[in-house]
């Protein structure tokens, strides 16, 4: 199910070098040093965590619709999970011995998962609360060093997810987090998690990943910073993030949905030439 050569050819060695995008920081509180070399393997091995939710129609990516149908978002959910896991297994493939393990938490929304999922790794349920109480358990459900990412970044690499592993443990940094451009958070890790890093932070809003930094700053962590990445919410984000993915399950999904509203339109076109032609 998971297609390891395509993320194989995307990375051959990690780079020893992360770039970060130019004015990510928090305007309030301690500014975290940005990553500029990654050379220090962390103390222990790290997991992956992908915090996921089932892609059940009606009940996952609902903002996607319109224009999506409630099934076309569930089938875009799911190519971008599917994608997703792609980088985090060839992670764990090429790099066993930093990447420890593999967990995902996942909201089965009353379901039972399917096996493509299971075949992943270890399945952990989600718990019951808001998305910081989420983030809270996943990090709990583990001991030692840990990344945390979530479903609606299809572009991840197996590069950049070694790379967030491994800077862990370089000198001066105990935690990463890497920006969305919508505001948020794409990735964050801790050497150890503090247990209310995320008390207080409000989540899902336009400077969610700024609020967070604060947070971190007020543990005493000093965070280093991972490139920003677009994550997506709507069917144009959507869009954006599959026309970098050229053969991937996220993209034919998304073709899938702009080919039936080009016919769509089509139709509606030639309904109204129909029309506009009657005496």
């Amino acid at each position: 199910m998971f297609r390891a050569a395509r993320i194989l050819r995307q990375t051959s060695e990690p780079e020893n070098r992360l770039s970060c995008s130019p004015g990510v920081s928090a305007r309030h509180g301690p500014e975290p040093d940005t990553i500029l070399a990654v050379n220090d393997a962390p103390n222990g091995e790290v997991t992956i965590i992908v915090l996921a939710k089932l892609p059940v129609p009606e009940l996952v990516k609902t903002r996607l619709c319109p224009p999506c149908t409630p099934i076309e978002a569930a089938q875009i959910a799911e190519a971008s999970l599917i994608d997703t896991l792609d980088a985090v297994v060839a992670a764990n493939t090429l790099r066993p011995e930093l990447v420890r393990e593999v967990i995902l938490c996942v909201d089965r929304l009353g379901r039972v998962a399917p096996e493509w999922i299971t075949q992943a790794g270890r399945i952990v349920d989600q718990c019951e609360g808001g998305l910081a109480d989420r983030l809270e358990h996943a990090f709990g459900s583990v001991e030692g060093p840990a990344v945390l990412i979530g479903m609606d970044t299809p572009q991840v690499t197996a590069e950049l997810l070694i790379g967030a592993a491994r800077s862990l443990g370089m000198r001066g940094h105990d935690s990463v987090i890497g920006s969305a451009k919508d505001g948020g958070f794409w990735i964050i890790g801790f050497r150890r998690c503090p247990p209310n890093v995320f008390r207080g932070v409000p989540m899902s809003t336009d400077h969610t990943g700024e609020d967070q930094l604060i947070a971190m700053g007020r543990e005493g962590l000093t965070p280093g910073l991972l490139p920003v990445l677009t994550d997506f919410d709507t069917f144009a984000d959507a869009v954006e993030i599959a026309s970098f993915l050229p053969g991937s399950r996220m993209q034919a999904a998304v073709r899938n949905v702009a080919e039936r509203l080009s016919r769509a339109d089509s139709e509606l076109t030639t309904r109204h030439a129909v029309h506009s032609e009657r005496p």
